[in-house]
């Protein structure tokens, strides 16, 4: 346990480390399980296998709007609360068809499903408590102690000493 993860080539520990993520709180979808392991990917596609200890149930999306207005409510003419710039992480509490109402820096609001990454079009949260890992197991789940800037597994002493 530690400040990484290391997303795997296939489903063990033997498998050569593809990308380590480095960021608490990305927002990954998982694409397929295997035992102890869930396939991962990011929202540009990257990711691998990684030990599902590492993931965490807490929700989480990635603001893909620059400077996204929080919104006091689920609608377009409410008041805005608080802006998040784009590549922020927010926590996800509750979506309806077409907003979801999501936290971060203090702040509470209502967004556009539309401009956040983590949550399928078609997916509807009830009311989420602080803990609750919400959602179905294929959805997209924060990644507790890794994380969003990944890199290469080449560019790092862990890949390295892994091929050993």
């Amino acid at each position: 346990k530690g400040s990484e993860g290391n997303a795997r080539r296939g489903p063990s520990l033997s498998h050569r480390i593809d990308w380590v993520f480095r960021h608490s709180g990305l927002p990954l979808r998982v694409v397929a399980e295997f035992g102890q392991w869930r396939r991962v990917e990011d929202q540009d596609g990257a990711g691998g296998w990684v030990h599902y200890a590492l993931l965490s149930g807490v929700r989480t999306a990635l603001v893909q709007k620059d400077m996204l207005e929080l919104l006091a409510k689920p609608d377009a003419r409410a008041s805005v609360v608080a802006r998040a710039e784009a590549g922020a992480i927010v926590r996800l509490h509750e979506c309806t068809k077409d907003w979801c109402r999501v936290s971060g820096g203090g702040e509470k609001g209502w967004v556009p499903k539309t401009t956040i990454w983590g949550v399928d079009p078609d997916e509807i949260l009830a009311g989420l408590p602080a803990d609750s890992p919400g959602g179905r197991p294929h959805l997209a789940r924060a990644l507790m102690r890794a994380g969003w800037n990944s890199v290469p597994a080449s560019s790092t002493g862990a890949a390295r000493a892994a091929r050993r």
